[in-house]
């Protein structure tokens, strides 16, 4: 009978076991809660990663790499300029930044005095 009113008195007033529940639940609710808040983090850091590389990274060194073939080439072999601007012609649509050694590439072959054409009309720097 004293458990009994035990019980009820500190379901009434409140006791401190049913507080120390209570902030045990809180806090346990509060560690699952930034856990999945991480978790969630996490995710989205490897999706923004992911998105940065193709995004900007690839284009990045793909431009580099071709302007440094497109430098290479005009000073030592010019036929070889056909290569940078047909592999810059496949990728530009893919890669909008190819446009640069695209046209660059053109640019060095009409000052270098190639022609493009064999018909009426040709492409040349006098």
């Amino acid at each position: 009978m004293v458990e009994a009113f035990e019980t009820l008195e500190s379901v009434v007033l409140g006791s401190s076991e049913t507080d120390e529940k209570q902030a045990k639940q809180a806090d346990k609710a509060k560690e699952i809660e930034d856990e999945f808040i991480r978790r969630i983090a996490e995710r989205l850091n490897q999706r923004h990663e992911k998105g940065f590389f193709q995004r900007v990274l690839y284009p990045l060194i793909l431009l580099v790499a071709t302007l440094a073939g497109l430098v290479v080439c005009a000073i030592l072999c010019i036929p070889c300029l056909f290569g940078i601007l047909a592999f810059s012609a496949i990728t530009c649509g893919c890669q909008p930044v190819m446009n640069v050694p695209l046209w660059g590439s053109i640019v060095v072959l009409l000052v270098r005095g190639w022609t493009f054409t064999n018909g009426h009309m040709t492409l040349i720097w006098s």
